[in-house]
């Protein structure tokens, strides 16, 4: 292929070169294409032109991307370390497979996980890892309305990947895929729920990414599991999360450092207002806020509050415990030390930290996670 960066009044003149070309038999075949079918050829296959761009230097990042520069980005730090794709979908194969079918439809689809990266990981390694080179080559991750509207409007046949919020964008004649959180995406049109996954699949994935069993499984109690914990935890992602900003992480002091309590439980709601000198209904509106937020540091399943990764979150909330919260929980860590049902004789004497059976003030939940929290802040102090 020959290409002459030159204005199309010459096209007939590089049709004679490419004939010239051809006759000297040095090239199985030469294609002398002109910078204005160069032009009009990338304005049929936008991908292309990203990945043009990105060879250039010029692409605009900020706005559009190729899944490939993507996927780089996301899955490799400064440390060589290098994620494969199973940490973003291993488990999740049926969820794969309902994606990669939904991609030859017009429509528009939310991928909904912990948060919007997480998603946005998934929907990339689905891709990538199928090996459809038509299909790869035919998507493209728009970072904002504008953008997503704009190649909506303008092309056909794409996948567009968008973590905008406008979800009443039209495809026309695309599969629109919106990476997104939970209580932001559509409540109308098709949703692909991505579940958290199973352990053996999360440690699985880490040891195909080169780190050994017990790293692995260390990893996998630290992270909860979450992508987005899991790449700030191996430095792969320097932006702190929402949450963890101070104007933020001060109002959610008292629910990382009780890690785990039952809101149908007037114990575990005593222990709260205790550490936030709140009313609990005031607190829990708080804690909801944030728990519909992206890559929230919270999870509810039915009525127990819990914190998706502990060790993530005191990392983050260690520079805020003052001496007066140390002496708050140090009072909170007495009650529930001392909380035992005296009429069971097991309770009294057990050495175990598992209070689930016994008729307690407390919950078990709460116990537990207050107890381990003791090892956690001492460790990262």
């Amino acid at each position: 292929m020959y290409l002459r960066f030159h204005h199309s009044s010459r096209m007939a003149q590089s049709a004679i070169l490419g004939s010239r070309q051809n006759k000297l038999n040095k090239w199985k075949r030469v294609k002398v294409i002109t910078a204005v079918e160069l032009e009009d050829w990338l304005s049929y296959y936008p991908s292309v032109a990203l990945w043009v761009a990105e060879k250039l230097n010029i692409s605009h990042r900020e706005k559009i991307q190729s899944i490939e520069s993507y996927w780089r980005q996301w899955s490799t730090n400064d440390k060589g370390q290098q994620l494969c794709y199973s940490v973003a979908v291993g488990g999740r194969e049926e969820s794969v497979k309902e994606l990669l079918e939904k991609t030859e439809n017009h429509i528009a689809i939310d991928v909904c996980s912990h948060s919007v990266e997480e998603s946005l990981a998934f929907v990339v390694a689905a891709i990538l890892q199928c090996g459809d080179d038509n299909l790869k080559n035919r998507v493209v991750i728009a970072k904002d309305n504008e953008t997503t509207g704009l190649l909506a409007s303008q092309c056909s046949n794409m996948v567009i990947i968008s973590s905008g919020d406008d979800k009443n964008i039209n495809p026309n004649e695309n599969c629109l895929v919106y990476v997104t959180h939970p209580s932001a995406r559509s409540r109308s049109g098709v949703s692909i729920i991505l579940r958290t996954p199973e352990p053996d699949d999360f440690i699985n994935a880490l040891k195909e990414s080169g780190f050994n069993e017990t790293q692995a499984r260390q990893l996998c109690s630290d992270t909860g599991r979450s992508t987005a914990i899991l790449r700030r935890k191996l430095g792969f992602e320097r932006n702190n999360p929402d949450w963890a900003k101070p104007e933020n992480i001060n109002q959610l002091l008292p629910a990382l450092l009780i890690g785990r309590w039952l809101n149908n439980l007037e114990g575990d709601k005593k222990l709260i207002e205790e550490l936030s000198g709140m009313e609990y209904c005031q607190f829990e509106n708080v804690i909801q806020t944030f728990a519909k937020g992206n890559d929230s540091p919270f999870g509810l399943i039915d009525n127990l509050w819990y914190v998706i990764s502990p060790f993530d979150a005191i990392n983050y909330a260690i520079d805020f415990i003052t001496p007066q919260y140390l002496d708050r929980l140090s009072v909170i860590i007495d009650k529930v030390a001392n909380d035992i049902d005296l009429d069971d004789k097991k309770a009294a004497t057990t050495d175990s930290l598992f209070w689930q059976k016994h008729n307690t003030k407390y919950s078990y939940y709460a116990k537990r996670r207050v107890i381990l929290d003791i090892g956690v802040i001492g460790s990262s102090r």
